[in-house]
């Protein structure tokens, strides 16, 4: 009589993105009647497998070892059963484990009117290579990719942020790095806030201003 084929256990990972000292958890789904404690785990890259629980938390720097890779890195992982033979390997899971900081964000001037320019500036770590980094208004919710040094004047600024002024611009930035085929983001910066004010409210307290200096000199003569 022939043997029955063994299934392929399902593995999920959660959570899929994490550093070298958070924790994901890999769970081996095995066939219920089977009832197994142990699996194998094996890194697609460094075809390892590991005998392990199947419901086991692993550190990012304990799967970059188990993989040997260092981070930034994707890594892929399969799982697998011993009964009486051994299992397919299950479909691979992606863990991406990344070690990015935080970029930091300058802006000069604070305050502009919409005529006028402000200078973005969201410093990179030097130990990254980046072409393009990406700002976001947290009032419009808009990111748009831009050289990391940019200036813009206070109206290209408004209409990110979906703002008219006068107005408070509050604006963050991260940057990218790829990975193989594919981008990752890094955290975002504290935010910068630039007051960009009303050409007519500043026409207006320029007129003001006049007035008040030609009464002056009025009342002197």
């Amino acid at each position: 009589m022939k043997a029955k084929a063994l299934l392929p256990p399902k593995l999920t990972v959660n959570p899929a993105v994490i550093t070298q000292t958070e924790t994901v958890t890999l769970n081996c789904q095995t066939p219920s009647h089977l009832n197994l404690s142990e699996c194998y785990f094996r890194m697609v890259r460094g075809q390892t497998g590991n005998c392990l629980p199947c419901l086991q938390t692993l550190t990012g720097t304990e799967l970059l070892k188990m993989a040997d890779q260092s981070s930034p890195a994707e890594v892929q992982v399969t799982c697998f059963y011993l009964h009486v033979s051994q299992s397919p390997d299950s479909d691979p899971s992606s863990i991406i484990i990344r070690t990015l900081l935080p970029s930091k964000l300058t802006v000069n001037p604070a305050a502009i009117n919409e005529t006028d320019s402000v200078t973005l500036n969201c410093q990179t770590p030097s130990s990254v290579s980046v072409s393009l980094c990406y700002f976001f208004t947290l009032s419009g919710g808009s990111v748009r990719g831009l050289s990391c040094l940019q200036t813009l004047t206070g109206t290209e600024l408004l209409n990110m942020a979906h703002q008219s002024s006068p107005a408070e611009v509050q604006v963050t930035c991260f940057y990218t790095v790829k990975v193989g085929e594919k981008s990752y983001p890094s955290p975002h910066s504290d935010t910068s806030s630039i007051t960009i004010h009303s050409e007519w409210l500043l026409l207006y307290l320029d007129a003001v201003s006049a007035q008040e200096t030609w009464s002056v000199v009025m009342i002197q003569v």
